[in-house]
């Protein structure tokens, strides 16, 4: 705390602020800026792609075709469709896969679904020279996967 002594002081009873909070505010503020008047930013380049018309408008939303696999032992899906014997569902499967060259086959089923009937539509999409299948699965909780 400053003070002054009451020799030096004023009779006419003038006092001064105290100026310790102020002093130690000042101190801080010429620490930080002294810390920090020399620090070297860090700077990262980024190179960003140039943007090409030709390429936002080659891409195309690829198609979906769902087989489903009942277990009943003539049943069988595509789609929202049912068929009731396996020549209707490859004709019309086969004609959907045609459709499009990079069309996704996604195969759901139910739980009961003979083994049978999935490896028959395995080969069958292997003879098709269909590559790659999703498979729609359900865990115990009831979510889809």
């Amino acid at each position: 705390m400053i003070c002054l002594d009451s020799a030096t002081e004023n009779d006419s009873g003038l006092s001064f602020p105290d100026l310790t909070a102020l002093l130690d505010v000042m101190f801080i503020l010429l620490v930080f800026l002294l810390l920090t008047a020399h620090s070297v930013p860090r700077l990262l380049n980024v190179a960003l792609p140039e943007v090409v018309e030709k390429q936002a408008a080659s891409q195309t939303i690829q198609q979906q075709v769902t087989l489903t696999i009942f277990a009943d032992a003539g049943r069988w899906g595509l789609g929202d469709s049912e068929f009731a014997t396996w020549q209707l569902f490859a004709e019309a499967a086969l004609q959907k896969i045609r459709q499009s060259p990079d069309v996704e086959v996604v195969l759901a089923g139910d739980q009961q679904a003979p083994l049978q009937k999935v490896v028959k539509l395995f080969s069958w999409l292997q003879q098709q020279g269909v590559d790659t299948t999703h498979l729609l699965l359900r865990d115990l909780g009831g979510n889809t996967k």
